[in-house]
């Protein structure tokens, strides 16, 4: 498992939303990634900037959880991806997470409502 490194932006994001939902790190990037997955729009698959932070990708998955990982990617982006490209991958879906939720904190007042409002938006409970 390697250090997977977020960018200035991806950073910002993180340190946001980890203050408006009171979550430590590591459940802020599960969050994220699971929210670039679930995202209506795909990833953009662009190089991105200069990263700053890093992370492991045991944060997001370990062992036998890798291989569900793995294949929630290759469903969203409907082509295969080769065993070299999956950490890239999740890095790619957790800025993406990471930038559909700033947004979306952005247009809502607070913490609470936000995390009513990711219940709702994805049918949850």
């Amino acid at each position: 498992m390697a250090n997977l490194r977020l960018s200035a932006k991806g950073d910002k994001y993180l340190e946001e939303i980890r203050a408006e939902l009171d979550i430590d790190r590591p459940s802020a990037l599960r969050l994220a990634f699971a929210k670039g997955i679930a995202s209506e729009t795909r990833p953009n698959e662009e190089k991105r900037p200069m990263p700053t932070r890093e992370f492991p990708s045991s944060v997001i998955a370990k062992g036998k959880e890798m291989t569900l990982i793995k294949h929630l990617m290759i469903n969203k982006l409907r082509r295969k991806i080769e065993e070299e490209e999956v950490e890239n991958y999740i890095l790619i879906f957790v800025e993406h997470g990471l930038e559909e939720m700033y947004k979306e904190i952005q247009q809502i007042s607070d913490a609470d409502n936000y995390l009513f409002y990711l219940l709702d938006k994805h049918q949850i409970g």
